[in-house]
Formats: C-alpha cells, structure tokens, sequence
C-alpha cells in the first residue's frame, strides 16, 4: 500500500504516444502564480516516466530561467533551467544583430542588466514584462517612437496572470503607446508566436515539428507559434482563452485543464 504522501504516476495517456516533443507554456497553463493548476503535476510526472523530452516555453521575462525552474520545482513539477525557454537569449542575439548599443527599455531588472548599455543617444525601444514602469517612462518610450526609433518586444502579451490579478505586459504597454500616439507603431516580436524560440530544441532532438506538441492557453502567442512551427497544439482553457473562444475550425486538441487527458 501506498504511504502517506505517496502520489502514484499516472499512464501517459494515449493521445500523446505518437509525440516525441513536449512543449509547455508556464502561466496560465501549468501554474496560477506559484501554485499548479489542474492535472499540470500528473501529465508532467507521466511524461518523465516515460523519459519523454520536456521543456517549457515563456513569453515572462519578469524573472530568469532558474526562478521559472524553482517554481516549477515548488509546485511538483520537475524542471531544470536547461528546460525553460524565454525570449531573453533571443533578444540579445537580435540586439546583436541589429548593432543596437543602447536602448531604451521597460522591462524588468533581469532584461536591463543583459542589455547593452553605452554612452550615446537611444538607438530602440524595447517593451518587456514590468511591474515598475511610470508615466514618465512611458511618455519618454512614446516620444522616441514618434522619431521612429526602433520598436522590440520580448513578447506580445497583453497580460501575465498573477493570483493578484493580471499584470499589465508589453502587449498593453504597446497599446498605451499606439493609444497615444493615435497611430499603429511597426513593432518586432522576439518571444512566442515566434517560431525562432523553439527551433533549437527541435533541431536538438531531431524531432520533426508534426511530432511535437505545444501546450498553452492562449491563442494568438501559444497556438500561433505551434502553427508557425508546424507543430500540433493543445488549447488549455484554465488561462487566457475560454470555451466562448473556441470554434469548430480550430485544429487544436481543447482541454478544460490538463486532467482532461486521463
């Protein structure tokens, strides 16, 4: 008999034995905050058991990759930092790229410490996941838009859940702007939808993308990039998107939450 604590691992459910690549939004998807949402533990510790490739892919620059793993860890959900995504890396090569020395950013510390930063005029604009930006930050990112100054964005989102209530992200920043500007602003994204963020991984594993699986709750950022990807998607419906969302066409396997597959 079980003792106490014991939690037994679920079978991998046979809707997911013909993949070879688990892909996995974090907020929305697997956790609320710090705590796991419905089936997020089961499914994960059925894919380790069966030694299937996981790795989870977040638009949230709010907090490095080993801050995303202890959460995941905290939670019951097995994760190194090898195993998190994030646009970070994506965008320093982008910065790079582009001879980009020294931007303007709103985003949070762990961005603005990773970015160039020398001693001439602002040469972009970059809009990230922060909790502390201002009026005044704001206006300055608006005015420099209007000279048509570069505009990146780690990610689109126009929100990140929080227990507390949705954080404001770069997708509602980039509203704020364009609001105030009374006008669209040409803008890169380097996060999801972009496929760029998990072809690595791919290529990594030599997985073709039709035997990969992308699990996510929101449209237009986790089904978009399974669909550039060329990877199968699977909706879940405990984050941004609901059922009133979902149509008949959509080519994605729907979940109310993850225990949906047992």
């Amino acid at each position: 008999m079980p003792g106490f604590g014991y939690t037994a691992v679920m079978t991998l459910p046979a809707r997911l034995t013909n993949f070879d690549l688990f892909l996995f939004d974090i907020d929305g998807t697997l956790l609320l905050g710090d705590a796991p949402l419905a089936g997020a533990v089961e499914l994960l510790a059925a894919l380790r058991a069966a030694h299937k490739p996981v790795y989870f892919v977040t638009n949230n620059t709010l907090h490095p990759a080993s801050e995303h793993a202890h959460r995941l860890n905290n939670a019951g959900i097995a994760a190194s930092v090898y195993d998190v995504l994030n646009p970070l890396p994506g965008l320093l090569d982008y910065v790079a790229d582009k001879g980009i020395y020294n931007p303007f950013v709103i985003a949070s510390e762990e961005v603005k410490a990773a970015l160039p930063h020398l001693p001439h005029s602002y040469d972009a604009i970059i809009l990230g996941l922060c909790q502390n930006w201002d009026a005044a930050q704001l206006q300055k990112a608006c005015n420099l838009a209007a000279t048509g100054l570069p505009l990146i964005l780690c990610q689109p989102d126009p929100y990140c859940p929080d227990p507390d209530g949705n954080i404001p992200d770069s997708g509602a920043l980039l509203a704020l702007m364009e609001t105030t500007l009374c006008r669209t602003l040409d803008h890169v994204v380097i996060g999801k939808p972009s496929p760029h963020i998990v072809s690595p991984v791919l290529r990594r594993h030599d997985v073709a993308p039709s035997r990969a699986i992308m699990f996510g709750d929101r449209l237009k950022t986790d089904m978009a990039m399974a669909d550039a990807a060329g990877m199968q998607g699977a909706l879940v419906l405990t984050g941004q998107t609901k059922r009133h969302d979902v149509t008949d066409t959509m080519p994605y396997l729907v979940l109310d939450n993850l225990l949906d597959l047992f």
